[in-house]
């Protein structure tokens, strides 16, 4: 008798808690589904590298006056990154340091950092539209904004505002650190997102430029979301044995709506779960999933960390880029320093690239194979062997992009170490573009599988893909809006 009681009191708390938590997060629930459907195919604004790049104009290596020292610089911080490039018309090395300072330095001096008024700004956004647009309005923001919201972009503060007289309402966004452009979106782009990507990842400028808030907000919230779907899936079941018990087939309720809410939830309640904890896992709560990329230690390791005084004049081959002529349309060249040599990485548009090796007066095509990189592996895990090698000339599971713009191919070393760590190394970029613990393989399948149903057997399989994403999603939305029936018929009732 004494369990009968315990039982039933546990039960009376569930429902309890499932209907507290459903009463405020039932119209959370709704918003988030409806958003799912426009996340599919329109994700936040965002600047695709080939857009960059288009910004910039070609390089002249034979117009160009060149003395690379940087000893005069003071920063005490490694280098992170340096490329030359146009901005502007003019041609610029732009250093990124690894504590995240990032500036453009006149290629002719080297003793001026060049910086990007708000009529630089609308020289370049001009420039990039061919002088065939005329510009509304100019101004400049110093402080993050609904539309660059993340904190990489505090680095490029202040940032040119450039809002274009066309028939979209265009607005670019040029940093006055680099003249990069940082952003670019039209009316049609907001509209989408204030639908889409803002809600669902609750965007809001005031919460996302407070990283921490942000995070606790949207950690709680899917939280409490994974409990609500936890007791719903409990309560279900149980109302089914009860309905089994008194010779129902299925339902033990009445009322249309209730009915419904247990259909929908028996059958898509597991969905709404996984869904919910798969965007719970994508915040990292509690950082328990590691970095996919090298620590800070062993960047620096990989990197070589170049300090500003070792950048001589001497450190990238002149004669290299004095043959560098417009015909070769290249738009920037990264220099990286690997194993005591530099090498230059021409882009010549978001996908076509070329590796060269410099050394002394001499520069020429390289192809880097796998055993190149092996010394420099196993100096970042000294105790550990390497298990495999392979050359991945497609993805694999856990080094994708749906958009393909993920370079390849790359190698792929496998390490013995208790991790099972996997690096990911860019041949032509000289560098790991991700690093797969256990930990990270988990992730995957929790956020990418399970939210984004990233399975290679549907993934690539447009449109099969999108009609099992949104049958699913259609029968979620309809279980979230039974619910929010619910709660308002019971605040009706609670009101008369």
């Amino acid at each position: 008798m004494r369990i009968t009681n315990i039982n039933k009191s546990l039960l009376k708390a569930v429902i309890k808690t499932h209907r507290l938590l459903g009463f405020f997060l039932c119209l959370l629930f709704l918003i988030w589904c409806l958003s799912g459907f426009v996340m599919m195919y329109k994700g936040f604004p965002s600047v695709s590298k080939s857009d960059k790049l288009e910004v910039q104009k070609i390089l002249d290596g034979k117009k160009s006056k060149y003395s690379f020292k940087l000893n005069h610089l003071t920063n005490k911080d490694s280098i992170k990154n340096i490329t030359l490039q146009v901005i502007g018309g003019e041609e610029v090395l732009t250093i990124e340091t690894h504590n995240d300072c990032i500036f453009n330095l006149d290629t002719d001096s080297f003793n001026y950092t060049r910086t990007y008024s708000k009529a630089d700004a609308e020289s370049i956004i001009t420039t990039f539209y061919q002088n065939k647009i005329n510009l509304k309005e100019s101004r400049t923001i110093y402080a993050l904004d609904q539309w660059i919201p993340r904190t990489s972009f505090l680095k490029h503060l202040p940032i040119h505002l450039i809002r274009l007289d066309d028939n979209k309402n265009t607005v670019c966004y040029v940093s006055s650190k680099t003249g990069e452009l940082l952003q670019k979106l039209n009316q049609y782009d907001k509209a989408w997102t204030w639908v889409g990507a803002i809600p669902h990842w609750i965007y809001f400028k005031d919460i996302r430029i407070n990283t921490p808030l942000w995070r606790s907000i949207v950690i709680s919230l899917s939280m409490l979301g994974v409990v609500l779907s936890i007791l719903g899936i409990v309560l279900g079941i149980n109302r089914f044995i009860i309905a089994r018990k008194r010779g129902l087939i299925f339902n033990p309720y009445k009322k249309k709506w209730f009915k419904w809410h247990h259909y929908l939830g028996f059958i898509f309640g597991t969905f709404t779960f996984t869904w919910i904890l798969s965007g719970l896992f994508s915040m990292n709560p509690l950082k328990w999933s590691p970095e996919k990329n090298l620590s800070p230690i062993e960047q620096k390791i990989w990197d070589g960390n170049i300090s500003f005084r070792k950048f001589q004049i001497d450190s990238i081959n002149h004669r290299y880029i004095s043959e560098i002529n417009q015909k070769d349309l290249v738009k920037s060249i990264e220099f990286k320093k690997f194993d005591s040599q530099w090498y230059a990485i021409e882009n010549l548009n978001s996908t076509k690239r070329r590796l060269f090796t410099m050394k002394g007066k001499d520069f020429k095509l390289k192809v880097l194979q796998s055993n190149f990189f092996l010394p420099k592996i196993k100096e970042l895990f000294p105790n550990d062997s390497l298990l495999k090698v392979e050359k991945l000339s497609s993805y694999d599971d856990y080094y994708y992009s749906r958009d393909k713009t993920l370079p390849l191919p790359v190698y792929k070393y496998i390490i013995s170490d208790l991790d099972k760590t996997v690096l990911y190394v860019d041949p032509l970029g000289v560098e790991v573009l991700k690093k797969m613990r256990q930990r990270n393989r988990f992730e995957r399948w929790i956020y990418n599988g399970l939210h984004s149903f990233d399975f290679e057997i549907i993934r690539n399989k447009r449109p099969l893909w999108d009609v099992v994403v949104i049958i699913l999603l259609l029968g979620v939305t309809a279980l979230s809006f039974s619910g929010v029936v619910l709660t308002f018929k019971k605040i009706r009732k609670n009101i008369k």
